[in-house]
C-alpha cells in the first residue's frame, strides 16, 4: 500500500504540438456497466483557444513518482481532438457550450471569442486499468 502513495496524477495538454502546459487536479471516474469502464478527467485546464480546423489538440495523463533522484512517468492514457471536429460541430452552433465525445474521450469546451477547452474526459485502457489501479 505504501507505494501507491508515492505515485501522484499529472497531465499535459499539448496545442499543435507546440510547448505543453501541465496540470495536476486529476480525478478518476468508475461507471456501474459491466464490465465496468474508468476514467480520468480534468478542468485544470489553460486557456488555450481553438482558431482553426487545422489545430490539435492533445492531453495526455501519467502517473508520475519522484521517490528518490529519479522521476519515473507512466503514460496512463491520452487522446488527439482535431479543430475539424470542432468545427463540423459548431458550424451552426448558437450555443455557447458545446460537449463533443468519441469512442475513448469526452471534450467540453465553452465559446470566448474562440473555442477554449474547459473540461477532458479519457477513458483508461483496461490493461492500464489492471496495471496501476487493481483495487478499482
Amino acid at each position: 500500500m505504501e507505494a501507491r502513495r508515492s505515485f501522484f496524477w499529472n497531465g499535459v495538454l499539448q496545442l499543435n504540438e507546440v510547448g505543453e502546459h501541465s496540470f495536476f487536479d486529476i480525478r478518476v471516474r468508475k461507471t456501474q456497466d459491466n464490465p465496468p469502464q474508468v476514467f480520468v478527467y480534468t478542468s485544470d485546464l489553460p486557456p488555450l483557444p481553438m482558431k482553426s480546423k487545422d489545430d490539435v489538440l492533445k492531453v495526455t495523463f501519467l502517473l508520475e513518482n519522484n521517490v528518490g533522484t529519479t522521476t519515473i512517468r507512466y503514460k496512463i492514457a491520452d487522446a488527439i481532438f482535431d479543430g475539424k471536429t470542432l468545427e463540423a460541430r459548431t458550424a451552426n452552433c448558437n450555443q455557447n457550450f458545446i460537449s463533443i465525445t468519441n469512442d475513448t474521450s469526452e471534450w467540453h469546451f465553452i465559446k470566448q471569442t474562440n473555442w477554449l477547452l474547459y473540461f477532458v474526459s479519457v477513458k483508461i485502457p483496461p490493461e492500464q486499468v489492471k496495471k496501476f489501479m487493481p483495487l478499482l
